[in-house]
């Protein structure tokens, strides 16, 4: 009986479409997915998720990069460079500790749907007791300074695909009818984001370098607040507030890219839901702004490690 795995396999082979990456962005696609497979269990071990948990997803893009390695090079790990798992960004162990935030966040007896802001003590204080909001502009996020699990580049979404055109006849020649072909799909202005997880794992805490979490138990009341205090502040700007889709740059469809909403699946650990706020003009440059929407005791309480 067949495997899974091999199941995965023969339907890459069948359709090969990362045939057009080069083999450095195959290898950045293996760290990225390295690092979705990776987990810490609750003892702050590196493992795997496993049966209905499974990242089924996941183990089908890994299996799927083998295969397209091996149709290169030969069986794995050759077409790797050695030691390219060491630039993956991988959730580290704690172990023998506990994950950070694991025993905080467990008090809270989280339910679906509440979200969560990852920060500083006192930022998370004056979020709490105040409801200071701070809104950065898109374009703040593309900053090299800023940690791998913020850092990016809000404003673009870009990817390559492989594509079959139709033939075009030029002097008695025709054209290939396929090819690798880039894209890149821009925002059509700057706008503020304020960014939450709605859910959260091991590894929030160290990835955003947090000693707290605001956790927002009506999250409908909260972005309605959130929401109406960014139009009061910001005239001329429209606020929207929902889930971020996760994409993958290979396969999604590039003309229905919403890129206020989407990021590259790499980021999907972080389960983001966001609010922001759009100008009905273009704007290329904003100043970081704080919204106040008054206390949140009703709605929400602070976790410390």
């Amino acid at each position: 009986m067949i495997t899974r795995s091999q199941k995965w396999r023969n339907d890459y082979l069948l359709n090969p479409y990362l045939s057009h990456l080069y083999s450095a962005e195959l290898e950045d696609r293996a760290k990225d997915v390295l690092n979705l497979i990776s987990v810490l269990d609750s003892a702050g071990r590196l493992s795997v998720l496993t049966g209905k948990n499974m990242n089924v997803e996941m183990w089908v893009k890994w299996t799927h990069i083998l295969a397209e390695m091996e149709k290169r090079y030969g069986p794995y790990p050759n077409g790797f460079t050695n030691g390219f798992v060491k630039g993956a960004n991988i959730v580290s162990p704690t172990f023998p500790s506990a994950p950070l935030g694991r025993d905080a966040i467990a008090k809270v007896s989280a339910q679906p749907g509440w979200l969560y802001k990852f920060s500083k003590k006192k930022y998370v204080q004056d979020m709490y007791s105040s409801g200071i909001f701070r809104v950065a502009p898109a374009s703040f996020y593309n900053d090299p300074s800023l940690n791998v699990a913020v850092r990016d580049d809000e404003l673009v979404f870009k990817g390559a695909v492989f594509t079959k055109l139709k033939p075009v006849i030029k002097t008695g020649k025709v054209t290939a009818d396929y090819g690798r072909v880039e894209y890149s799909v821009s925002a059509r202005t700057n706008y503020y984001v304020c960014c939450f997880a709605s859910n959260f794992t091991n590894r929030e805490f160290v990835d955003f370098e947090a000693d707290a979490c605001l956790v927002i138990k009506e999250p409908r009341l909260f972005t309605d607040r959130l929401i109406k205090a960014g139009c009061n502040l910001l005239p001329g700007f429209e606020g929207f507030a929902r889930a971020v889709k996760y994409l993958d740059p290979v396969l999604c469809d590039p003309s229905k890219i919403d890129v206020n909403f989407a990021k590259h699946f790499k980021y999907a650990y972080q389960n983001e839901y966001r609010a922001i706020w759009a100008p009905r003009e273009s704007i290329a440059d904003l100043p970081v702004e704080f919204l106040t929407i008054g206390p949140l005791n009703d709605i929400a309480e602070v976790v410390e490690l």
